[in-house]
């Protein structure tokens, strides 16, 4: 059996063979499924329990250095909470039913290692207990631990430092001690009451899948917010009334008793902004990915880069700027070292960036067999998550940053078609002329017009290189008196001519009355 390696902690699991199946990227021995009778099915952790009777049996379980597959994730307040719930109910009974703390089947370190996947589902308890003692007793004056100051710093801050180094080492970058009791602090209100209820005995039976369809809207879950608020709530609380009337020595010796309230409240604030949530945009999962991308619209044909893919969606980056009609689909191809799928694309935005110009659309593969291939160009690559955390960022730099997020408006791009400005005097048919702001494919906008002999009644024209265009003055004016709309009558049969007007456009600007 084989699964992802995340770090020390799972290559000391690995030494002691007790690396366990958590999900379904991994490879099984037939011969071992046969002999523990196959899937357990007095457990709600199945995958759990099987490694545990594997390594019962005298086989060995192994988890891969490589990333090997990509899976998905819970992505509500709610199905997150109901997965963790399921998974401590789980763990739980498959550690009970295969007696894996005590059996001789498993080596000393095995037994240990099970032993604390155990008693972590405990430190839930234990991560509420050190956020209500300040509380308490700064509040309410109830001691829970009675010593001095000298002696709690004696026995409390070398153990401290000493679980911080141990946590660090194990670790690497990927996590740290911090966001794993913050993690706890998001949790343990919710897990205090499954924990206990499946150590006396009483099981949750019934499996339940959890649900990871990712669904558009906010992913916040108010009810949940409502412990962490409320533990936020007395805290401040606490730290004020223990704040008031001390100085100097007094508040020396009530410094260790300050340091857990900030540090509870700060693992509390980024919980609510947990349960906050954050508005999703998107059905599918963006993935970073750089890959060559050809665009066909029309009679024109142009190459490309993608800047991120999903399912229902792609973004591609081009050094020249092209016209692709916002009301009809055009076709992609896209090709990599093993696979290569055509796609049905219709446009959802242009924007100009610092090293040319980005086009969004939404996807539908040609086919089912461009459907695959696409699925394999998205899914099987690296993930292109942040692989460490930043060591020299501050919990204070997350609140504010986070802060500063939410307070953002967030802006949604929409424009489908690039407006170039021309700024030009140019000439039209009929002796008409006037000042050109810009252009974006259907409309010139232009102000001190003339008319010249033109009466409306015939479509004026604008002589350029490579194409004319047949404009008219639409019946409703655009954002003030003084600037007109030329609508553009024959854009269909530019574009299918394969005409480019943004370059001609461009051309305008550069050179003026000698494009024309």
């Amino acid at each position: 059996m084989a699964q992802k390696d995340t770090g020390r902690t799972e290559s000391s699991k690995k030494s002691s063979n007790s690396a366990a199946y958590t999900g379904s990227n991994t490879v099984l021995l037939r011969e071992a499924i046969e002999r523990i009778g196959g899937f357990p099915y007095d457990t709600i952790t199945e995958d759990f329990e099987t490694s545990l009777r594997m390594q019962k049996e005298g086989y060995i379980t192994y988890a891969a250095e490589e990333v090997l597959a990509a899976g998905l994730s819970t992505t509500t307040v709610s199905s997150m909470m109901k997965q963790r719930i399921r998974w401590a109910q789980g763990v739980i009974q498959s550690i009970q039913n295969t007696h894996a703390v005590f059996t001789r089947k498993l080596s000393l370190a095995g037994r240990i290692t099970y032993l604390n996947a155990y008693l972590y589902w405990w430190s839930f308890l234990a991560r509420f207990i050190f956020i209500l003692a300040p509380v308490l007793f700064a509040l309410f004056h109830v001691q829970l631990v009675e010593c001095g100051f000298w002696e709690l710093l004696f026995f409390w801050l070398p153990s401290h430092l000493l679980h911080q180094t141990t946590s660090r080492y194990l670790s690497t970058n990927i996590r740290n001690l911090r966001w794993s009791q913050i993690i706890d602090t998001i949790l343990c209100p919710y897990l205090i009451l499954p924990v206990l209820l499946e150590s006396v005995g009483i099981h949750q039976r019934k499996f339940k899948v959890t649900s990871k369809e990712k669904e558009k809207g906010n992913t916040a879950d108010i009810k949940f917010m409502l412990p962490h608020l409320t533990l936020a709530a007395l805290t401040v609380a606490a730290i004020l009334k223990f704040l008031y009337g001390k100085y100097g020595t007094a508040l020396f010796f009530s410094s260790v008793i300050l340091f857990w309230l900030f540090y509870n409240l700060q693992a509390l604030v980024f919980a609510l902004f947990f349960m906050m949530g954050r508005k999703s945009y998107r059905r599918s999962e963006r993935i970073a990915a750089r890959e060559k991308i050809k665009v066909q619209v029309h009679a024109g044909e142009y190459e490309g880069i993608t800047a991120d893919l999903s399912e229902d969606g792609i973004a591609f980056c081009m050094e020249k700027s092209f016209y692709i009609p916002d009301d009809e689909e055009f076709s992609l191809l896209i090709e990599t070292d093993c696979y290569q799928a055509s796609l049905r694309a219709r446009l959802v935005y242009i924007k100009e960036t610092s090293s040319g110009y980005r086009y969004a659309a939404t996807v539908r593969p040609a086919s089912e067999n461009d459907r695959r291939q696409y699925l394999q160009i998205i899914h099987d690559r690296l993930h292109s998550h942040p692989k460490e955390l930043d060591m020299w960022t501050t919990p204070y730099d997350e609140i504010i940053r986070n802060v500063r997020k939410r307070m953002e408006k967030t802006f949604l791009q929409k424009r489908k078609a690039l407006r170039i400005p021309i700024e030009r005097n140019l000439a039209f048919s009929c002796g008409a002329h006037a000042y050109v702001i810009d252009f974006n494919f259907h409309y010139l906008a232009v102000k001190n017009f003339f008319p010249g002999y033109w009466d409306n009644s015939t479509p004026l024209e604008l002589e350029l290189k490579g194409c004319t265009l047949h404009l008219t003055k639409p019946e409703i004016q655009d954002r003030n008196r003084e600037i007109l709309l030329l609508e553009i009558q024959n854009l269909s049969e530019l574009t299918d001519q394969g005409t480019e007007l943004t370059a001609t456009a461009q051309m305008i600007k550069e050179k003026g009355t000698e494009a024309v």
